[in-house]
């Protein structure tokens, strides 16, 4: 067995070249049974499964909160819109890792699957309100009314999220776990402003989508009475 220490980053272009050189260089000097390991081996292996790995987790994430989301309110069009929205956040988190140069193919998966499920809550939270109110107030009020009922969790529950994660981020000695937990920060940060400032808007175009089924419920409701 040889020990090899290198002065390379765990991932990067250069780390991953050098670990295909040292992997055909050992097959060629002890034979094809000739194997190496180490955290760059490590996350090399990962990488080259990433593609995969990401559009099943992608595929199955999105796939099941939609139908979760679909079973609850009963709706085709309301899992569509949140899914949507958590998305762009989830994007937006990834976009502002990659123009920092702080991104990496663990955090993306990690991110993705963390911010999916805990933000569409918030999203959840806000469209029940809305929902409800939209059976005896117009459009505008609606809104106005689900800020009111949903704006203190979401605000409570969001910022403790988006604190904590930027906190711990830098306490951490290992990059990737710093990187997982700062772009959770940005991720629930961006989620939060979409929410609150984009999904109002959604709903309020969608509104004859959105409520059409609560409105039938309503004037059953009604004339059985």
């Amino acid at each position: 067995r040889m020990l090899l220490s290198v002065d390379l980053p765990n991932e990067s272009e250069e780390s991953a070249e050098f670990a295909d050189y040292l992997s055909r260089t050992a097959r060629e000097i002890f034979g094809e049974n000739a194997h190496i390991a180490g955290e760059i081996v490590s996350t090399r292996d990962l990488k080259e499964t990433f593609d995969r790995d990401n559009l099943f987790i992608s595929i199955f994430t999105i796939v099941s909160i939609f139908l979760i989301v679909m079973l609850i309110f009963r709706s085709l069009s309301l899992p569509v819109v949140l899914v949507a929205v958590i998305q762009g956040a989830i994007w937006i988190s990834m976009s502002a890792s990659l123009l920092t140069g702080d991104i990496s193919f663990m955090s993306y998966i990690v991110a993705t699957c963390i911010l999916m499920g805990a933000t569409i809550d918030y999203g959840i939270l806000f469209t029940s309100y809305y929902r409800e109110l939209r059976a005896t107030l117009p459009v505008k009020e609606a809104i106005v009314a689900a800020y009111k009922g949903s704006l203190h969790t979401i605000l409570t529950s969001g910022t403790i999220m988006v604190l904590i994660t930027a906190v711990i981020g830098p306490l951490f000695g290992n990059p990737a776990i710093e990187q997982i937990v700062r772009t959770l920060s940005v991720g629930c940060a961006s989620a939060m402003f979409l929410i609150l400032f984009i999904l109002p808007g959604i709903l309020s175009l969608c509104d004859k989508i959105v409520v059409r089924k609560g409105k039938k419920q309503e004037k059953a409701s009604c004339s059985i009475n």
